[in-house]
């Protein structure tokens, strides 16, 4: 388990073997081949609150799409009394006519905006709930992010493979692949464990 994101380049450097001939790119591989996973994979730690997104404003019914956004996991607002709403996400067909009143429905139109079924008639506090990529040119050296404490396998193997072209080693590329396999499995086991209970997949494979 690496301690940080230093620790973590210098395993990778490792593993390569090549002394420190790509240790200055090393980096920019990580960060493609932790956008690479989170592309085919939808891993639970990606789903986040979104801290700038808060409320329904009256009259407003577009609003704009949240950066690093891959797909929408709920967006609820909580009523006078007290009861949650969970608004429904439809396709834009399934919309008639857009008047004035509580909204229970949007859609998203492409990755620019999210339209409400209506036009609010109050100001609502709401939440939005999505699976979102890692920026990770956010990330310092001495951060943990979760891929480097708890996936770090995975995310190292993944570097290797991308890096393959440059370090035509072919025998560390086939083992990296195998061994991807089993971090994948193992990652997701570990997931379904921790979320035993909720109605969610832990991970969504989009492509093997």
């Amino acid at each position: 388990m690496a301690a940080d994101v230093q620790e973590f380049y210098d395993q990778v450097s490792e593993l390569i073997n090549r002394g420190t001939t790509f240790d200055s790119q090393i980096p920019q591989y990580v960060a493609r081949a932790l956008r690479f996973l989170e592309q085919n994979y939808t891993f639970d730690y990606m789903k986040v609150r979104d801290p700038d997104f808060h409320n329904i404003t009256v009259g407003v019914e577009q609003y704009e799409y949240p950066p690093l956004v891959k797909s929408f996991h709920d967006w609820e607002y909580t009523e006078d009394d007290g009861d949650v709403i969970h608004l429904t996400k439809v396709d834009v067909k399934d919309i008639n006519s857009r008047e004035t009143a509580t909204p229970v429905a949007y859609y998203t139109e492409g990755k620019d905006s999210i339209w409400l079924d209506s036009v609010p008639g109050e100001s609502l506090t709401s939440v939005l709930w999505s699976y979102q990529y890692t920026d990770w040119s956010l990330v310092e050296l001495g951060d943990s992010p979760w891929m480097v404490t708890y996936g770090e396998g995975l995310l190292r193997v993944q570097t290797v493979i991308l890096m393959g072209p440059r370090l035509r080693d072919a025998k560390l590329i086939q083992l990296c692949l195998e061994e991807k396999k089993e971090h994948l499995k193992v990652m997701s086991l570990a997931e379904e464990d921790f979320e035993a209970g909720d109605d969610d997949p832990a991970m969504d494979y989009v492509r093997v």
